[in-house]
């Protein structure tokens, strides 16, 4: 599955609105799969669009995506590690000066 599909699917499985869920696609769809090689490749990657989009939108702390169980649950089946996606890419829109690629 590629990384577009693959985020498209995963955030209707965590409850993204449509909204949410564009943007959260639009972030694997620009970022370079291979910078999440060590967290879960694309798998990571969608979960740490998600988790970034879902949490920017939180209102409050029990709102965000990282620590709901099924997060958790969907991290472990695809042995992916969201919360380190999430991570990379804060630190690759904050232009970390070791994140100087960011495209697929």
């Amino acid at each position: 599955m590629d990384k577009v599909r693959l985020t498209q699917a995963l955030g209707d499985n965590l409850g993204l609105s449509r909204n949410q869920r564009g943007r959260a696609v639009s972030i694997a769809a620009t970022l370079n799969g291979r910078r999440f090689n060590r967290f879960g490749g694309i798998n990571a990657l969608a979960l740490g669009a998600i988790a970034y989009i879902g949490d920017q939108d939180a209102e409050t702390f029990e709102d965000r995506i990282i620590g709901r169980d099924r997060f958790d649950e969907i991290c472990d089946q695809l042995g992916a590690d969201g919360v380190e996606g999430c991570r990379k890419i804060k630190e690759i829109f904050r232009g970390s000066p070791n994140s100087s690629e960011s495209t697929a």
